[in-house]
């Protein structure tokens, strides 16, 4: 897929994976730029979540992670400065294209991804079936 300057990056992948009825879709490759990122720092124990927002010029380093037709996803992103530093986290909307962004997705036809509250962790987990014919 391809997003021109503007569009919302996490919305514009879960309408993308949505309208093509991927029930397991993974994040291979991405390549563009950003004007404003918006992403979660990690969960430190004990401590609120925390949200970076930032508005500049952005090179995408990566976005990785996983989607399905019902709206699950865990991505994640890595962008960099004009001073080349990089950082990232779990993608959130708010993330704006500046000039373009080029994303492949690959579809795992016959696999299904869902989420289940796993007991240890306390978090909804990615649990993968395999789809029946």
């Amino acid at each position: 897929m391809r997003l021109n300057r503007g569009q919302d990056v996490k919305n514009s992948i879960l309408k993308f994976v949505k309208e093509n009825d991927m029930s397991a879709a993974v994040m291979i490759s991405s390549v563009g730029s950003l004007s404003k990122v918006c992403f979660r720092l990690p969960v430190q124990e004990g401590k609120k979540i925390e949200v970076f927002t930032l508005e500049e010029e952005m090179e995408i380093i990566s976005i990785n992670g996983r989607v399905s037709a019902n709206g699950h996803a865990h991505l994640h992103i890595s962008i960099c400065d004009r001073k080349g530093c990089v950082f990232g986290g779990h993608l959130l909307d708010g993330c704006i294209v500046r000039t373009t962004l080029e994303i492949v997705i690959l579809d795992l036809e016959d696999k299904r991804f869902i989420t289940e509250v796993d007991d240890e962790t306390g978090f909804d987990e990615l649990v993968i079936k395999k789809v029946l014919d």
